[in-house]
């Protein structure tokens, strides 16, 4: 079983978990609808998930849509 999760990494580095999807185009959905809105120092990212006989394997992926939000 996998899932994909959203984080953002705010501009001290604290990464908060966001939300959670079953698919990786929910996801990218959500960071696209994330970074659409006011422009902070933060990034938003896609971490997949996989469950493997009960043990949680995690690789972090930054998707097309992720980005820095940072401006200039």
């Amino acid at each position: 079983m996998s899932g994909f999760e959203v984080w953002r990494q705010d501009d001290n580095g604290n990464r908060f978990l966001v939300s959670g999807h079953a698919d990786r185009d929910g996801a990218e959905a959500a960071v696209a609808a994330m970074e659409a809105g006011v422009q902070h120092k933060q990034l938003y990212y896609v971490v997949v998930r996989e469950t493997l006989d009960s043990e949680t394997q995690g690789s972090e992926t930054q998707g097309a849509a992720s980005r820095d939000a940072e401006t200039s």
